[in-house]
């Protein structure tokens, strides 16, 4: 299965394919694409800043005001989205797509039960009281933690139904009709799940995502997101304090920032980074970063303290990703700022193993992308956030048409196919009589060419053609052989008689003559009777076998009777071809 995900950003557009089989994740491929934009644009798509959870005045809108048509997509993100599928045919089974994270707020919550029905009943009332708009204006996903005991965790996602049907007809639009939309702390959630350290399973985390916009600010408790703030200080923040310090068009400004950007600590201040000494001008350009970056740092540690309120805990350790996070050193300036281990988010060598190696570059920047992708990989039902539903759900085949059109003609097509099934069950019902008549009447043909049959005999000649076929060979073969020894021609007692007569010569004096047997049966000769003369059996000998009809003459008696004094004679013989 092909797993394509979309990362859209403010900065860029990341792609990442992942190839799974049999439970192997492999990266198929990634792609980043930069997003264009003019200064007119870059003004109009700043968005205002998307309150942490747990504030009930989110999502950022007057409930009482009329809505303000909402560009999920710029004119520069569409290009790019338009050149990214240009550049790469992604061939997908399975695609996933991150919702802009400004338009996203998230809720926790505690319920005493497990039963989802239950927790997403509750739901619709909670977030009624707490959402600035109509239940009917919004929606939501949710997701259950794993808890211990019989009670529940639960972490929530709400936005704008107008905002992700307008994000899905953009995409739509450019040929995409995406299997699931998610959101970032989910897909970074699995991103942990897989990678984070041994030394802090389990134990309260934070991800910093420094994007060009926005940064994301998301706390995590056994790999499950709790809480998250969203940040509008961030990359392109650098970018205009760069343009401004040094008089420079955003573009230089921007190419300046990506190209020899830097943070220096007090280590780096004071020399016990060892190196080559800092110059005054590096002082100055560090200090134009680390002053921009000012008031995320101050939004950083507010959200930790809110942590801290809610869940009394402190992460133990903040991991940072995205394109902004690889400014040199600034792993060290978040470590001094807010005195807690920071780490860069390494991920894909344990997802994919080390058959391919990314740069760190790549790897910060599609982190979001490839924890989107991972989070569909196997989808659990209760661990899962995915705001294609309700109306939004993915619609194919059939389903993506309106059929109230096709609704006059597909009733002709229903009456149709009515006719056509009861004129099928009419002739099954035919076919099932013929059947059986027919099943009759070869049972009375087997016995009359078998004879008498028991009933597991016919019934095994019945479910076996081949051997019922076998037993009506034998009998025609059988048949076959009486006709033919029946039907060769015979030599009768008449023909040898006939023969007799002919060859015996006239005049020849036989004296009285009585034939008591003359017979011809299985193809042997008998002839037996008396005669006045004692030379008479002689001579019907000679005759006999000058007939050539009768081989291996006996003549087995020829005795003489005293009372009459005539000679009794008997003659055996075999029928010559015979």
């Amino acid at each position: 299965m092909k797993i394509l995900s979309l990362d859209i950003g403010s900065y860029s557009l990341k792609a990442v394919e992942f190839d799974v089989s049999f439970g192997r994740i492999e990266l198929g491929d990634y792609l980043i694409e930069h997003v264009i934009e003019n200064e007119l644009q870059e003004v109009q798509s700043e968005k205002p800043k998307a309150p942490e959870s747990g504030d009930p005045a989110a999502p950022t809108a007057d409930a009482e005001a009329p809505a303000q048509e909402r560009q999920i997509l710029t004119s520069g993100q569409i290009n790019a989205l338009k050149r990214l599928l240009s550049d790469r045919h992604f061939k997908f089974d399975k695609l996933i797509v991150n919702i802009p994270r400004a338009w996203i707020t998230t809720r926790m919550q505690q319920y005493p039960t497990k039963d989802r029905k239950t927790i997403q009943n509750s739901l619709n009332f909670e977030l009624d009281d707490d959402i600035p708009f109509s239940m009917t204006d919004v929606i939501y996903d949710f997701a259950m933690l794993p808890s211990e005991g019989t009670g529940s965790t639960v972490f929530t996602a709400v936005a704008l139904r107008a905002d992700l049907t307008s994000l899905l007809v953009e995409l739509q639009m450019q040929g995409l009709d995406p299997d699931a939309l998610s959101i970032e702390s989910w897909g970074l959630a699995h991103v942990l799940k897989r990678a984070i350290p041994k030394d802090y399973e389990g134990r309260p985390v934070c991800v910093v995502n420094l994007g060009n916009k926005h940064t994301s600010i998301h706390m995590f408790v056994g790999e499950s997101p709790v809480l998250t703030h969203t940040s509008t200080c961030a990359g392109f923040d650098v970018t205009r304090a760069i343009a401004q310090s040094y008089n420079l068009s955003f573009e230089e400004a921007d190419k300046a920032k990506v190209d020899g950007a830097f943070l220096l600590t007090t280590m780096h201040m004071s020399g016990d980074a060892g190196g080559e000494p800092i110059t005054k001008d590096q002082r100055q350009f560090a200090g134009v970063i680390s002053d921009a970056l000012t008031p995320l740092i101050r939004e950083i540690k507010q959200t930790l303290m809110s942590y801290k309120a809610n869940f009394k805990m402190q992460p133990r350790a903040i991991f940072i990703t995205g394109g902004t996070s690889l400014i040199p050193n600034m792993q060290l300036f978040l470590e001094e700022q807010l005195q807690l281990p920071v780490f860069p988010l390494t991920y894909m060598s344990r997802v994919v193993g080390q058959t391919l190696q990314l740069s760190e570059q790549s790897e910060a920047q599609i982190s979001s992308a490839a924890g989107l992708g991972l989070s569909i990989v196997k989808v659990d039902r209760n661990y899962h956030i995915n705001f294609r539903k309700d109306g939004l759900a993915k619609r194919g085949g059939m389903g993506a048409f309106d059929l109230s059109m096709f609704r006059r003609p597909l009733k002709y097509v229903a009456a149709s196919l009515l006719f056509v099934y009861l004129n099928l069950i009419a002739q099954g019902l035919i076919l099932s009589s013929r059947s059986t008549k027919q099943q009759g009447q070869l049972v009375l043909a087997m016995k009359s060419v078998l004879g008498p049959l028991k009933d597991t005999v016919i019934s095994t000649y019945t479910n076996s053609p081949s051997t019922l076929k076998n037993a009506v060979n034998k009998e025609i073969a059988k048949y076959k052989s009486v006709t033919a020894s029946t039907s060769k021609p015979g030599v009768s007692a008449f023909d040898i008689l006939n023969k007799l007569s002919s060859t015996m010569p006239r005049g020849t004096e036989m004296g009285e003559l009585d034939v008591s047997v003359f017979q011809v049966k299985d193809g042997k000769f008998k002839l037996s009777g008396l005669v006045n003369s004692s030379a008479a059996p002689a001579r019907i000998l000679k005759a006999l076998e000058e007939t050539k009809m009768l081989d291996a003459i006996i003549k087995d008696k020829t005795e003489e009777d005293p009372k009459t004094k005539k000679v009794k004679f008997e003659f055996n013989a075999k029928v010559v071809g015979v």
